[in-house]
């Protein structure tokens, strides 16, 4: 599997650094014009079903909370992603496909999915929404399981179908719980 990795998080921790000292209103200023207009494609993905702008005050009032867990987060994901990716793979079999990693900040209102960007599958992770490295890992392993079920099983979840999703979500769970047990 080859995966692209688009990291927003250095731009949000440049904007962090401008801004978090100003008022709420500039804070939300500077992160219209330092972090959203950025990566606008991304963030019109995420605004789509995962975080709205109605959420902005009150992420922007949590970040100073969250910023060392953002950091940290964000240091080492790629390599991190990616020995996952193989560890999943080895379940599944070694499959052909190219996917995104995308790394963002968001609302904290949806902690990592699955979706099309740019014509390709493609795993979101809100960085701001972990305080710990197995959670992460957890997390990444899942929607990696996500990504490969529906390649290796041909599924397409925009049908609407309930049991598909629920056995999909069954999947992913039962994939991250095996992941878990052979790497402790």
């Amino acid at each position: 599997m080859k995966v692209n990795v688009i990291n927003t998080v250095p731009t949000f921790l440049e904007y962090w650094n401008n801004a978090h000292q100003k008022s709420v209103d500039e804070k939300k200023a500077l992160w219209s014009t330092k972090y959203h207009e950025r990566w606008k494609e991304i963030f019109d993905v995420y605004f789509t079903n995962w975080g709205g702008m109605e959420l902005l005050d009150k992420s922007i009032a949590r970040y100073s909370e969250s910023i060392t867990n953002i950091k940290s987060n964000a240091e080492g994901i790629e390599e991190r992603f990616l020995k996952i990716v193989d560890d999943v793979e080895r379940i599944f079999g070694e499959v052909d496909l190219e996917i995104n990693l995308i790394i963002l900040v968001g609302f904290y209102c949806s902690n990592g999915w699955v979706t099309s960007f740019e014509g390709k599958k493609s795993i979101f992770v809100a960085a701001e929404f972990y305080d710990n490295e197995s959670y992460l890992n957890m997390l990444i392993a899942h929607e990696i399981a996500h990504v490969l079920y529906h390649e290796v099983g041909n599924i397409d979840l925009k049908n609407g179908n309930l049991g598909v999703s629920i056995f999909d979500e069954g999947i992913a769970t039962y994939v991250t719980k095996n992941y878990f047990q052979r790497t402790r």
